[in-house]
């Protein structure tokens, strides 16, 4: 008897944020970007950014001698529950720059 054909598994999408490090008033370091990957996590997501104020940010921090700090906050997710949580962090990041402006 053969063995039915192996079906290449769904590729996994993941969710990382990027943290300050020289945030010091807040104990759990303040999350600055949201993004999603696919397939293993890996910190190399600076390189795609083009949003002046992240960029302006990791600037700053870099010219402070360190660098972001890499946070996987979800794995295992579909496609489409990835793209639905990053929408959701990506909202909350907006309400929370708008609320630290006044």
């Amino acid at each position: 008897m053969a063995l039915p054909p192996a079906r290449a598994m769904p590729e996994e999408y993941y969710i990382f944020a990027y943290v300050d490090p020289l945030c010091r008033d807040d104990p759990g370091r303040e999350e600055f970007y949201h993004g999603m990957g696919r397939g293993e996590p890996h910190a190399s997501h600076l390189i795609g950014i083009d949003d002046r104020d992240v960029l302006a940010r990791i600037a700053g921090i870099r010219a402070a001698g360190s660098e972001p700090i890499f946070r996987v906050v979800g794995t295992s997710l579909t496609e489409d529950e990835a793209t639905r949580a990053l929408s959701a962090l990506r909202k909350l990041d907006h309400v929370s720059a708008a609320m630290a402006r006044r």
